[in-house]
């Protein structure tokens, strides 16, 4: 969560009175941290890939580029400090057996303004996708740990698709908008997975899949096999001072010397979604090098990637 939330209801100390559907006194609410561990509705395809090009896009912007997001197309239902995870793991697989995949409509652009800006898709929320999240929360909000961010809660939620966050550059923020201005993005999908993203070094740029449920009778899709023949030595982040940010990636053939190649911000972008993890865990990585290009990546993260 960036920017300015919606106006918190009074608050009791440091910490939002909680309403009266909560149970979890071990739980706090509060605005003042934001927990970056992330569960959350992907969006299926075309539709993610379309949210992943628009930031692609934006961030040929040299002031966008070099600012990272979340490598995937979700839309957040709740973020904490952490979470028991294997509890979760276990709540979350026996709730979704008995849910449907949500039909879902988007009603354009949200725009985030105030100390920070970004430009996000909006879910039309609706009865069914607030009862939906509303029990979520029930089931799932035992499991949390620590402060649980409040902007999240059932009666505040907003549900939003960020496409590309654009920090304090507010000159780049309207740019932003002109550029995707020419696409209405009222689109219509059914969404059927939930994804829960552990972002261990709480910098929200750690953040990696670590469960992926499908809800009901839905089917994961098969996971795409990378034939690694080469290993990323380095990933070496570009100068503040360049113009337009490349990163330098070195990568070292098994059957050949090392090499240097270089990434644009947007095929960083690209990249990272295929991969479903943050540039922090290609260093090490193995990798599929192919016509002198890096085709596929497993990135080194804490626990397995959901796939």
């Amino acid at each position: 969560m960036y920017g300015d939330p919606p106006p918190p209801p009074p608050p009791l100390g440091r910490f939002w009175a909680r309403p009266a559907f909560v149970k979890w006194p071990a739980v706090t609410y509060d605005d003042a941290w934001t927990p970056v561990q992330t569960l959350a509705l992907l969006l299926p395809e075309p539709f993610a890939g379309r949210v992943i090009e628009a930031r692609a896009r934006l961030a040929e912007d040299p002031e966008l580029g070099r600012i990272h997001d979340p490598p995937f197309a979700h839309f957040t239902l709740q973020m904490a400090e952490e979470y028991e995870w294997d509890g979760l793991a276990e709540a979350l697989a026996e709730f979704a057996r008995d849910q449907a995949p949500i039909p879902i409509r988007t009603v354009g652009l949200l725009t985030v303004t105030g100390s920070s800006t970004g430009i996000t898709l909006e879910p039309y929320r609706d009865d069914r996708l607030a009862q939906f999240h509303k029990a979520l929360w029930e089931v799932v909000t035992p499991f949390a740990r620590g402060s649980v961010a409040p902007f999240y809660l059932p009666d505040r939620w907003v549900p939003h698709v960020t496409i590309k966050r654009c920090g304090t550059y507010r000159e780049a923020f309207g740019r932003a908008l002109a550029t995707l201005s020419d696409d209405s993005f009222t689109w219509s999908m059914q969404v059927d997975t939930l994804s829960v993203q552990h972002d261990p070094d709480n910098t929200n740029l750690s953040r990696y899949q670590r469960l992926l449920v499908p809800l009901g009778d839905a089917t994961l899709a098969p996971p795409v096999v990378v034939k690694a023949n080469a290993t990323i030595v380095d990933v070496v982040e570009p100068p503040q001072t360049s113009d337009a940010p490349i990163w330098r990636i070195d990568v070292r053939s098994d059957e050949g010397p090392q090499i240097a190649l270089c990434w644009s911000a947007p095929e960083t972008v690209r990249r990272m979604a295929a991969a479903k993890a943050p540039l922090v865990y290609f260093r090490r990585a193995r990798c599929r090098l192919q016509g002198g290009a890096i085709v596929g990546v497993v990135p080194v993260t804490p626990k397995p990637i959901a796939v």
